[in-house]
């Protein structure tokens, strides 16, 4: 299925940010949204999984529409992982079960996999004993990989990352980067905030082309 992108733009409330913002992605492609702050890149990705706004005809999953999926069903094939994102009240382990008690899971939790991802990321020396902590207590850089983790987990055909290693030493930032790319592997697509170079095998997209004059 491709997932493509055609003539959307983006506001925050009343305030146009971007027009016209075209792309598609076959399986296994990623991509790379580059533009200066306040561009409105994380509202783009927002709207992208129908979070911010439904994008309507203008963002299509093979052919489907946010609309034709339902949201709840859309926000597990085209997911965000947010740069700051909020964990609810309880232990990692609860908080990587959750989105699988919803109707929407299109997959089963499965602790096996959630502790090796755990393990690849190095969220924990010993991850068995890690995700019986209270996610409250969990640094921004290790709630950034729980949160990929969670979402790699729910085999979305889309993830939106919004800066997933802002947080992170270099060293964490590579498992990362190696996690988003067996994802790819695996036939998803990746699309990528991050304010630094762009990894490898990522086409670019300059967002500046498509800013509204405000």
């Amino acid at each position: 299925m491709r997932f493509e992108v055609t003539g959307l733009g983006v506001a925050a409330g009343t305030l146009p940010l971007l027009e016209g913002v075209e792309f598609s992605l076959d399986q296994g492609e990623g991509l790379h949204l580059r533009g200066r702050s306040g561009l409105g890149k994380t509202t783009l990705l927002r709207t992208l999984a129908a979070l911010h706004a439904d994008p309507g005809e203008h963002v299509c999953l093979g052919g489907r529409r946010v609309a034709d999926f339902g949201e709840p069903a859309w926000r597990t094939r085209c997911m965000l992982v947010a740069q700051a994102p909020s964990m609810v009240a309880g232990s990692v382990r609860a908080n990587l079960e959750r989105p699988f008690e919803f109707a929407a899971a299109r997959a089963r939790f499965e602790p096996a996999r959630a502790l090796e991802l755990l393990a690849r990321l190095a969220v924990f020396a010993d991850p068995e004993k890690g995700w019986l902590r209270d996610a409250s207590e969990l640094s921004g850089g290790e709630r950034q990989r729980v949160h990929l983790a969670r979402a790699i987990l729910l085999e979305p055909d889309v993830l939106l990352a919004d800066e997933p290693v802002a947080s992170l030493d270099a060293e964490s930032a590579e498992l990362v980067w190696r996690v988003l790319h067996d994802h790819r592997e695996r036939g998803g697509r990746v699309v990528l905030v991050h304010h630094g170079e762009s990894p490898d095998d990522y086409a670019g997209l300059d967002l500046g082309r498509f800013a509204c004059r405000t």
